[in-house]
């Protein structure tokens, strides 16, 4: 009979835990309040319903005591944590009102490795257009060609996102459609601009390793530098030229887009969502590590029980 009760005591103090629901259709919330659910319930702590001998009571008092302290180091976190999930819902309901429809985008584990696999896949395209420059520093030469093709990347990443947001600014002022377009403008511009000016130092480089006359590298050192750059930017785009240009404007078409369908049309909204799901795990993990702590004093008191019952 007394294992009975001793058994049906530790159940009722099982810690109160419950994790964030997690939908499709939009992001979860927490079932309660912190605030909104009873103080024992929050601690993990049922009061027992029947008396208790004076060493059972003070054991009891121990108990709730250690309980009470362990929520207290969570409190804070879990508090803050729901009001900026509160915060983020109320955003995302406002643009899921607006919008009609849930976020669209993909994930960043997929994104970015995809835009940094094509970045690397401009450096070796790149590099021997600044051999010509670097003729005695190949690693220079390496270096230079992954900036330009992190640039060239980024600006891509760039351009497929504004004009993913394009329709979003279309439906707005006409002044935030008119910066969208001359984002798109000035990006493609100077994007255009940089392949053909690596197209071109590339040619040269052709062009100059077939000639067997007078270095490029003899000419800087010999202060020609306006022959230097007139044997190099006098080059047209030959065959080998335009072949390199076509390539390298693939890669960029690859690359935006991609950043226009990994995004959402929103400028917001997966900001939002991404916001609230992760706010959402960690105060799943907080949750989780009071729990834990909560089950440890559970079964210390229940020894201590336990030990008090058979003397």
């Amino acid at each position: 009979m007394n294992d009975d009760r001793k058994n049906e005591k530790v159940t009722a103090l099982q810690p109160v835990y419950e994790a964030p629901s997690e939908s499709k259709n939009e992001p979860a919330t927490a079932s309660a309040s912190e605030i909104d659910r009873p103080l024992e319930d929050r601690i993990g702590y049922h009061v027992p319903d029947k008396d208790l001998s004076p060493a059972e009571a003070k054991a009891d008092d121990f108990h709730r005591r250690r309980l009470l302290a362990t929520y207290a180091g969570f409190q804070s976190k879990i508090t803050s944590t729901e009001d900026r999930m509160d915060l983020e819902k109320l955003k995302w309901d406002e643009i899921h009102d607006v919008e009609e429809r849930l976020p669209r985008y993909s994930s960043q584990w997929f994104y970015w490795p995809f835009m940094a696999i094509l970045t690397i896949g401009e450096i070796p395209l790149n590099k021997l257009s600044f051999e010509l420059f670097f003729q005695e520093s190949p690693l220079m030469s390496l270096v230079v060609a992954g900036v330009v093709g992190l640039v060239l990347i980024a600006l891509a990443h760039r351009i497929g996102v504004v004009m993913r947001h394009f329709a979003y600014a279309a439906r707005g002022s006409i002044g935030r459609l008119s910066v969208q377009i001359l984002q798109i403008a000035i990006l493609a511009g100077v994007v255009g601009a940089l392949i053909y000016g690596v197209s071109v130092l590339r040619q040269g480089y052709l062009t100059f390793i077939a000639q067997p006359d007078l270095g490029f590298a003899e000419l800087l050192q010999s202060n020609q530098i306006g022959e230097a750059a007139q044997m190099v930017l006098g080059v047209g785009l030959g065959t080998e030229g335009w072949i390199f240009l076509v390539i390298n404007a693939a890669i960029l078409l690859v690359g935006i887009s991609a950043a226009f369908f990994c995004h959402d049309p929103h400028p917001d909204f997966e900001k939002v969502d991404r916001a609230h799901k992760k706010h959402m795990k960690k105060l799943a993990k907080i949750k989780q590590k009071l729990a834990e702590q909560q089950a440890v004093e559970l079964r210390r008191y229940a020894n201590v029980r336990h030990r008090l019952k058979a003397g």
